[in-house]
């Protein structure tokens, strides 16, 4: 319960939608209705919102990936060997990927594409428990959520044109990705056997073996996928169902109820939690390692001064909740960067340390504890460990845990 009147009140200091009047009223009237906590009503009522400014997207990213499981004789071990025979039960030898040679290069543009795609996903979303949300609201002409379908518009283009090459030249690839085999063959007999000659029999096997898993140009082709769907966030439907669920609760036994009630719960609150944090970490970190560089230089060094404007702009795209607080830190730290060579070195440490002190007791009213992952100043390892969050467990009927009783969560924001 006090966790519940501690996020009541965050909502009503960092985005307030009515007059405190209008709020205080209607919370009364559905808390009154519905025989529950006004601050329940306040947190669903947030969340409801937030998500009608926001759309859920999810990635999804698939080709033929030209691996095959490597076995003991690519190692170099004869598996009819018994006086190995437990040791190689024991081995988990990795992986091989069958494009060689200068082919090699389409396999990591394709990677690098993929990870930029993912890098974009990161950037104008905030990461939730329900998806991955994207603000709707628009920004400057036009919403995150547009800015977000055009860069993986063009990566599509970009990873199809690679993909349709690979396609092209696939039985060059094959020809190509045979040889280094055959030629490696006689390396790998010498270092099972010790001694030569390298029967032909064995060549032929050890490639064969290995190139059975070349994919088909047919497959190759089936196996493309690069496509981003958006969908509505599942809260709103979630609420009808549980306005149905209230009139026909009579037929479900009281457990059932409780349990759905809480899964609802729990999905509302950690959907407001996961937005209200999620801004605060990024500046939170940001703001920790531009101070250890400002103590290390004695004024603050460009490449953090461009950390911290590209922070501005990310927060400002994924502030779809109008969080005023964050609002004013962005602007008070766009004034500081916009003075250029006017910079005050204690001016900006001043402003530095109270976002750090000032986000760090918001992550901590929500239960997470800033600490610190390594990160390099100069020749120096600074550490700044990860957000660390206690776990909220669902119990029915039960005293709320304290926060000595749960596990501790760590978390790791994915660098952008």
């Amino acid at each position: 319960m006090q966790a519940i009147k501690k996020l009541d009140e965050i909502i009503e200091q960092v985005s307030p939608q009515m007059s405190q009047e209008e709020i205080e009223a209607e919370v009364r009237r559905l808390a009154n209705n519905a025989h529950i906590d006004p601050a329940t009503i306040k947190i669903e009522k947030t969340a409801l919102n937030w998500a009608h400014n926001c759309l859920l997207v999810e990635l999804n990213i698939g080709r033929a990936r030209f691996e095959r499981a490597l076995t003991a004789p690519d190692l170099g071990l004869d598996e009819k060997d018994e006086a190995l025979k437990d040791y190689i039960a024991t081995l988990y030898p990795g992986r091989q990927i069958l494009v060689g040679g200068e082919y090699r290069s389409f396999i990591k543009q394709l990677d690098n594409i993929e990870n930029k795609a993912r890098r974009v996903i990161n950037k104008y979303s905030v990461k939730t428990k329900l998806g991955y949300a994207v603000s709707c609201v628009p920004k400057n002409g036009k919403t995150p959520f547009e800015e977000l379908v055009e860069h993986i518009d063009n990566l599509e283009r970009e990873y199809r044109a690679v993909y349709s090459q690979l396609i092209e030249l696939l039985y060059e690839i094959k020809e190509e990705t045979q040889e280094i085999l055959w030629n490696a063959s006689e390396k790998i007999y010498l270092m099972i056997k010790k001694n030569g000659p390298v029967p032909e029999e064995f060549k032929k096997n050890f490639v064969k073996r290995a190139m059975q898993n070349f994919p088909s140009r047919e497959y190759v082709e089936s196996m493309y996928t690069f496509k981003l769907t958006p969908k509505f966030v599942p809260l709103a439907q979630a609420e009808y169902e549980m306005r149905d669920l209230r009139h026909k609760a009579l037929s479900l036994r009281s457990e059932v109820i409780e349990s759905i009630k809480a899964s609802y719960k729990e999905q509302v609150e950690g959907f407001v939690e996961d937005i209200l944090s999620y801004l605060r970490k990024i500046i939170y970190e940001t703001v920790v390692i531009s101070l250890e560089a400002l103590q290390k230089n004695g004024s603050l060094p460009g490449p953090s001064i461009t950390s911290l404007q590209k922070m501005i702009v990310q927060v400002k795209n994924l502030n779809f909740a109008n969080d005023q607080d964050v609002a004013r830190q962005i602007e008070s730290l766009q004034i500081m960067l916009n003075k250029a060579e006017k910079r005050d070195p204690d001016e900006i440490r001043k402003l530095l340390q109270d976002l750090r002190e000032e986000n760090r007791r918001f992550l901590n009213a929500l239960g997470y504890e800033p600490r610190t992952v390594k990160t390099k100043i100069g020749k120096k390892i600074v550490e700044l460990e990860p957000i660390a969050r206690v776990q909220r467990k669902v119990r029915t009927n039960a005293i709320e845990p304290t926060v000595s009783e749960v596990e501790a969560v760590v978390r790791r924001r994915r660098a952008l």
